[in-house]
């Protein structure tokens, strides 16, 4: 499963960008974790950071406006979505939930 190469890229960027800064402290908290980060790409006003173990796939996708949201999802079954708090603990609790949905594959 590919990791970003470079997390310190995301917030290089001199211009504030809130998703950016959001992304890069999401994907650091992922990796110290262990959870591999499949990509983070960027559409519209928001950033989204994928993550995938065979069928169960998760994102977390950070917006411009500062607030961040997750869903896990599969070919199966709904889609579960909830806000992500973005304090310390909140990041690494939705990380742990998305680490523990992606296990089931």
């Amino acid at each position: 499963m590919p990791v970003v190469q470079n997390v310190g890229a995301l917030d290089s960027n001199t211009e504030y960008s809130p998703a950016r800064e959001n992304v890069a402290a999401i994907t650091r908290a992922a990796l110290l974790l262990g959870l591999s980060v499949r990509q983070v790409t960027s559409q519209g006003e928001a950033m989204i950071i994928a993550f995938r173990s065979g069928r169960q796939c998760a994102d977390v996708e950070c917006f411009e406006d500062g607030d961040a949201l997750a869903v896990t999802y599969n070919q199966n079954g709904e889609p579960r979505c909830w806000d992500v708090s973005l304090d310390d603990d909140g990041i690494k609790d939705t990380l742990r939930k998305i680490q523990r949905y992606i296990s089931q594959s």
